[in-house]
């Protein structure tokens, strides 16, 4: 598995995570800093299972996310 790194970071309420994979097929997810600690972990989760179904290859970023955010829910 790969190494993953979680941090929290500033950004605009707009956007509540996301997750970026390096050269080196490591993953940095980044979480807004502003979230209640409840919607750190549903963004964490939500990021977890991008990774986890490796979602980097799909064509439909909206298919994705419906695909996690139903996953997260089962999880969270």
């Amino acid at each position: 598995m790969p190494n993953v790194t979680a941090r929290l970071y500033h950004m605009p309420m707009s956007i509540k995570a996301f997750v970026h994979e390096d050269m080196d097929g490591d993953y940095t997810i980044l979480i807004n800093e502003a979230l209640s600690i409840q919607q750190r972990y549903e963004a964490f989760v939500h990021e977890m299972n991008h990774i986890d179904h490796y979602h980097f290859e799909y064509d439909s970023a909206e298919k994705v996310e419906k695909e996690t955010d139903y996953e997260t829910h089962e999880i969270a």
